[in-house]
């Protein structure tokens, strides 16, 4: 009997437009065809939710590879910008955490449209699992704890659940880069040039007053992959796997920072073990 060479499931990619509040956030929806092209194969639903700033740009294409590769395998996968950022109207002096928030909630009720919409049930168990890099893993966090919707799983990449903490950091790459500012204007209007953005007051006051102890999953399946030049968990990644009771799911990869590096050659490292977890849910 001759070799079948098997079907390659085709990939609808799909710009969308959200609705949240006034603004219409501009997103990206994946999901695979069946070999007639006529329906979706979706067993799933995933949601990206990105960084801020510069750490954005870098995570675009590693978020779009594994989008694709989770959509060959039967997931609907949706990545969104927030309204002042990417492509979404708005600028981004206009950005406070609680429009965050409503927006990643916008993101949330979105994808679960789509699937009830479009999705074809292979069996009893249809995931929802939730992707978070760097400060998306907070805002991801805080989306779940606000929806009625309940979610199956996490992973987060490189997560950051302080907000004063990364602002310190996103102040001394500025200072390194030369692409920071003063402050311009007064009181209220006040926005701060970090890292080429201009952070409003609100924002900085937002990020500063988030508390990390107050992030928690329940009993939800996590996990966590720490990206940097370590094989052992950091003193700051062991504390988040015991807050978030994941101590036994977190991998170590050793490998640039993709937030840093938006040209980086080889996603394959993180998208593997991040897309094997979320299959493992299914």
């Amino acid at each position: 009997m001759p070799d079948v060479e098997p079907i390659t499931p085709r990939i609808r990619q799909s710009v969308v437009r959200i609705p949240s509040g006034e603004s219409r956030l501009h997103g990206v929806w994946y999901a695979s065809l069946s070999p007639e092209g006529e329906e979706e194969r979706l067993y799933g639903v995933a949601v990206a939710f990105f960084p801020l700033g510069e750490e954005r740009k870098g995570c675009v294409r590693v978020v779009h590879e594994l989008a694709m590769e989770m959509a060959a395998e039967g997931w609907g996968v949706l990545s969104f910008d927030y309204a002042g950022t990417g492509e979404s109207p708005g600028g981004f002096e206009q950005v406070t955490w609680p429009s965050l928030l409503a927006d990643a909630d916008a993101g949330l009720r979105f994808a679960m449209g789509m699937f009830d919409q479009h999705g074809r049930r292979k069996s009893d168990n249809n995931p929802t699992v939730f992707l978070g890099i760097r400060l998306g893993a907070r805002i991801a966090i805080e989306a779940a704890m606000g929806s009625r919707h309940e979610i199956d799983g996490y992973c987060f990449w490189e997560p950051v659940f302080a907000g004063k903490e990364w602002l310190e950091e996103l102040r001394r790459r500025s200072k390194f880069r030369g692409t920071g500012g003063s402050g311009q204007g007064q009181g209220e209007a006040t926005v701060s040039d970090i890292d080429g953005y201009p952070f409003s007051a609100e924002l900085c006051r937002n990020l500063e007053g988030l508390n990390p102890a107050n992030v928690s999953i329940g009993n939800t399946p996590c996990k966590l992959i720490q990206i940097s030049h370590r094989n052992l968990p950091s003193d700051g990644m062991q504390a988040v796997t015991e807050q978030l009771n994941c101590a036994e799911e977190i991998e170590c990869l050793r490998m640039q920072p993709f937030w840093l590096e938006s040209d980086l050659a080889d996603y394959r490292a993180i998208i593997n073990p991040t897309n094997s977890w979320f299959t493992s849910l299914v």
